[in-house]
């Protein structure tokens, strides 16, 4: 964690997040689809995702139990080597039903062919920019959208 940040402020800002994202996807198209999370890992080494283990946890935990069914899926992006390994830590703390709603393409992968495969060509287009797909040289980066 930064300094002077601390978990209960993280907690409460995701939990400001889902909120907000809760109100998108009820007035989604078909809200029981749920939203798709991407994630990409581009840059994030073990190191960086050690780091952040307990807020991941964290974020694992309110959205298995407080919100089960507005995660439709998960798509991780652009993981480096190590990045199989911590999916399945994550994973492990998840039940079954949630966590086979994650799915991993590597570094290798150009993820504009998965993302195509879960979501809308107007959709990805319009998250496109948001994504910087052409850029590798990255932190790790979170983005949400409301419909599979």
């Amino acid at each position: 964690l930064a300094e002077g940040v601390t978990m209960d402020q993280l907690v409460r800002r995701h939990l400001r997040s889902v909120e907000a994202l809760q109100k998108k996807v009820e007035a989604a198209r078909d809200p029981l689809q749920g939203h798709l999370s991407i994630v990409d890992i581009a840059t994030c080494t073990p190191k960086k995702f050690l780091s952040g283990w307990r807020f991941w946890l964290q974020q694992a935990k309110i959205g298995q139990n407080y919100y089960p069914e507005l995660l439709g899926g998960t798509a991780v992006i652009r993981g480096p080597a190590a990045a199989e390994w911590a999916v399945r830590m994550i994973k492990k703390v998840m039940d079954k039903k949630t966590a086979d709603k994650i799915s991993l393409w590597g570094a290798k992968t150009d993820p504009r062919k998965p993302l195509s495969d879960l979501l809308d060509e107007d959709v990805l287009a319009e998250i496109e920019g948001d994504l910087r797909l052409e850029e590798q040289g990255r932190a790790c980066a979170y983005l949400q959208t409301a419909t599979v």
